[in-house]
């Protein structure tokens, strides 16, 4: 799964709270975070998966980001094309 984030919270959730119980019920889940403010406040969403935080420098950057993200992310079987 790719999560990109300005690290702003505006759901009113605790998105790591989230991340950890989405890792128990899908115990092969991985979360790569694309991080746009480039301060890691996506971090704990990536270490409760055994993700990555890739931090944006500029704007310019974001799609090779997300492909990058998304590479990262391996398929599991039945998921794919």
């Amino acid at each position: 799964m790719v999560v990109v984030t300005d690290g702003e919270n505006s759901c009113d959730g605790d998105p790591c709270a989230a991340a950890r119980a989405l890792k128990a019920a899908k115990p092969k889940l991985t979360i790569n975070v694309v991080d746009v403010n480039g301060l890691g406040e996506g971090r704990c969403m990536a270490d409760a998966t055994g993700g990555r935080v890739l931090p944006m420098r500029s704007a310019a950057e974001l799609p090779e980001l997300i492909r990058k993200a998304s590479g990262e992310t391996p398929v599991p079987p039945g998921c794919g094309p």
